[in-house]
């Protein structure tokens, strides 16, 4: 549980390996796919980027820096693959509106399936 969710599961070795790759020029470049249903992302499933002009990655948490290793030494950030970024700064009741929304939609799509990790939460959120 505590590895589950953002930012560690979306900005995985995975997520770097692939932005690593289409800054290369590696092709074809595969992006790993996250699940709503499990909450984390599908061991062996991927999208096929193939060598792009132009790449959008979008998240919550893409600027966001992860915790430093307590050795000093240099690790990488989804963000130091980045030559351009821009940071959308809502208002609060547009931010809680759009989460309020998209936990509706996921509680009647992917927090209903049985096999969902939310799906114990969905439930006893039902009146």
């Amino acid at each position: 549980m505590e590895r589950k969710g953002f930012p560690r599961v979306m900005i995985s070795a995975r997520s770097l390996q692939f932005l690593a790759a289409v800054k290369a020029g590696r092709r074809p470049a595969r992006a790993p796919i996250y699940s709503h249903l499990t909450y984390d992302i599908l061991p062996d499933e991927f999208t096929v980027v193939d060598c792009p002009d132009i790449l959008i990655v979008e998240g919550l948490n893409v600027l966001q820096a992860g915790a430093l290793p307590k050795d000093g030494k240099s690790i990488p950030f989804v963000s130091d693959y980045f030559d351009f970024s821009i940071y959308l700064d809502a208002d609060e009741d547009v931010l809680r509106a759009w989460y309020v929304d998209r936990f509706l939609t996921l509680r009647k799509s992917a927090f209903s399936d049985p096999q969902s990790f939310f799906h114990r939460f969905a439930a006893a959120l039902r009146p």
